[in-house]
C-alpha cells in the first residue's frame, strides 16, 4: 500500500456581498518526506492572476489564472525564494551558489 499526502492550494476573491469565492480549481501537489516539505508557500501577483508555489523541495511551480481555471506554465524553477511582479509577467528567483577561489 502506498500513501501519498497531497498539499491543496486554493485562491479566493472577496466579493461585495461579504463572501469569498474560490478562483479556479484546487491545485494539488505531492508532499515529500522532509519536514520542510509539509507546507507549500505561495506568492501571488498583484493582479491575482499569477501564482508561484514553493513545492517544498526547492522547486517552484508557476500557475496562471484565466477564467475559469489555473494552468501550470513553464518548467519548475529551482530557487530558495521567488518574487512576482505586480502583473505577474516577471519572476525573480534567489539561489545559493558556492564558489571556490
Amino acid at each position: 500500500t502506498t500513501t501519498t499526502t497531497m498539499q491543496r492550494v486554493r485562491v479566493w476573491k472577496y466579493n461585495h456581498d461579504a463572501d469569498w469565492n474560490q478562483l479556479g480549481q484546487d491545485i494539488l501537489l505531492a508532499v515529500g518526506d522532509n519536514d520542510d516539505e509539509t507546507t507549500a508557500r505561495v506568492t501571488l501577483s498583484g493582479d491575482g492572476h499569477t501564482l508561484c508555489i514553493n513545492q517544498g523541495d526547492g522547486t517552484h511551480g508557476v500557475w496562471h489564472y484565466t477564467f475559469p481555471t489555473w494552468e501550470k506554465i513553464g518548467d519548475d524553477l529551482v530557487a530558495h525564494a521567488v518574487a512576482v511582479s505586480l502583473d505577474g509577467s516577471i519572476l525573480a528567483a534567489a539561489t545559493t551558489t558556492t564558489t571556490t577561489t
